[in-house]
């Protein structure tokens, strides 16, 4: 589950763990536009590899454009091939 630090607090309640649980990971990017990057997405791979995760495994993007755009590009990179979906959170909201 891949999120920004605006939102790892709901990434965090969705996936019902602190960030560091082995079942189900949650890898925190940088907020924001600017940090829309290949190292971003090289991050949210790197922690699917770390957690095992399988070509069948669901990538989960927490948060704006940003964050689920490179959710969902990692998720169809061809090192998976995997499902990406994207859960938005609208800037305010809870």
């Amino acid at each position: 589950m891949a999120c920004d630090r605006n939102t790892e607090r709901i990434a965090c309640g969705i996936a019902g763990t602190g960030r560091d649980n082995r079942l189900t990971p949650v890898c925190t990017l940088l907020a924001g536009e600017a940090h829309k990057s290949w190292q971003a997405v090289e991050q949210i791979l790197r922690a699917a590899h770390e957690a095992g995760l399988g070509r069948d495994g669901i990538f989960i993007g927490v948060g704006g454009g940003v964050v689920t755009d490179m959710t969902a590009f990692a998720a169809s990179s061809p090192l998976w091939g995997g499902t990406g979906f994207g859960v938005l959170h609208r800037a305010g909201a809870s």
